[in-house]
């Protein structure tokens, strides 16, 4: 039984190794996105202006100047002076794409200090790449898939790192378990012990940080195939509130009107009904979905946060662009069994549910992940070439020559 799972492992293995190096990779960069886009960027994140703020409207309307055939669909409500409001974009239903989806605007002076396309920029890229390999909905289905062979194939690297013959919690079973949680010194990656040393890197990352692989696979499923996989599974065990992706699929309109809010009333309508249901009180964020009908407002507290606070995730509001009325309320915390487990996936996934300390350990898993999907491949790869070097002297001929050695 334990050959075939042993079998099982190392296919799953080598199915998903280049796809979670890519990923760990990616996703470790992007836990600190935003201070690293602005750190390579300041020209685009600082702005020159001081003094008092334009209202979110005015700057909403100095980004429409630029181009009659744009629409804003994003924007910051609460802008501060030195610090650029970044304002997403797109073209109107029948024009050709602008060339750009970001525009970054002095909220003081409303000067446009730059714009951009985010697939040209190396943090938005990545983030995006991270999800979706840049593929579309196709990419999403492929990494989701990928998630899902590692979130079960984690339960069997799991039970092939237990010492055999040893029943879990009985006596001798933690001294036969503890050397494959530690890493031997001395060892090169290369000559003698070179096997053992990378060994040692395949399995003990694995088994410290298994917890936190297995929280990222399920998450990655329950981002990437929400509605295909996630949702059915969790119907099975626990009600589930209609998603947002359910209210707003009969609104859509492929010519929308104009909308019937600015951002500002939208803001003051969600404002108005967080004070009347005790939830955060400021509207940070506004995005217009004017295929859907559908403002979004970001709600928080006013007060700045400490980095180290556990974020589980803003409410936000759902309102209809014409007259205000909210669709929906999605709140951190309320609603099913199934709704809180759902609201948990990205603040789990991004590392911020833990504050600073949980992005930071996020990154850290991102590149374990990659050595130990490396690992992987570069142990089965030696197995198979020595299994070759076997059989060809049982044969009795001559092993192939290893590149960059001479064949004895």
């Amino acid at each position: 039984m334990r050959g075939l799972w042993v079998r099982v492992h190392r296919w799953a293995g080598l199915s998903t190794a280049l796809f979670l190096v890519l990923a760990g990779l990616t996703g470790s960069a992007i836990t600190f996105r935003h201070d690293l886009d602005a750190w390579l960027n300041p020209a685009l994140f600082q702005a020159p202006g001081r003094g008092p703020v334009l209202a979110p409207d005015a700057i909403a309307a100095r980004v429409a100047a630029i181009d009659p055939d744009i629409a804003v669909t994003a924007l910051p409500l609460v802008p501060r002076a030195g610090e650029a409001v970044l304002v997403t974009v797109l073209p109107r239903p029948g024009t050709p794409p602008p060339g750009y989806d970001q525009v970054f605007v002095d909220p003081v002076t409303g000067d446009i200090l730059g714009r951009r396309d985010q697939m040209t920029a190396i943090m938005p890229f990545l983030y995006t790449f991270h999800y979706s390999l840049t593929a579309g909905p196709v990419g999403k289905w492929l990494l989701g898939v990928v998630a899902l062979i590692w979130a079960l194939d984690a339960i069997v690297a799991l039970w092939l790192t237990l010492p055999r013959g040893r029943r879990p919690f009985t006596r001798g079973f933690g001294a036969g378990w503890a050397p494959a949680w530690k890493i031997k010194p001395g060892l090169s990656l290369r000559g003698t012990g070179s096997h053992r040393r990378v060994l040692d890197l395949h399995r003990a990352p694995g088994l410290w940080l298994w917890a936190v692989f297995l929280v990222l696979a399920i998450s990655s499923v329950s981002l990437n195939l929400e509605a295909q996989v996630m949702r059915p599974l969790l119907s099975l065990v626990a009600d589930l509130s209609p998603s947002a992706r359910e209210v707003g699929a009969p609104r859509y309109r492929a010519n929308p009107p104009p909308p019937g809010l600015s951002f500002e009333q939208a803001a003051a309508r969600g404002e108005a009904h967080a004070a009347a249901s005790g939830l955060p009180a400021q509207a940070v964020d506004a995005y217009h979905y004017a295929a859907f009908g559908v403002y979004i407002i970001s709600l928080d507290e006013p007060e700045p946060h400490s980095p180290w606070a556990i974020d589980t995730g803003h409410p936000h509001l759902y309102l209809d662009d014409a007259t205000g009325a909210v669709l929906l309320a999605s709140v951190p915390g309320q609603g099913t069994v199934g709704d809180v487990f759902l609201q948990l996936q990205f603040p789990l996934h991004s590392g911020r549910i833990g504050g600073l300390a949980g992005r930071i350990l996020i990154a850290v898993a991102g590149v374990a992940l990659a050595l130990v999907s490396i690992t992987g491949v570069v142990i089965w790869w030696r197995k198979r070439r020595a299994r070759h070097q076997v059989a060809a002297r049982s044969a009795g001929t001559p092993p192939a020559a290893t590149p960059g050695r001479a064949t004895p």
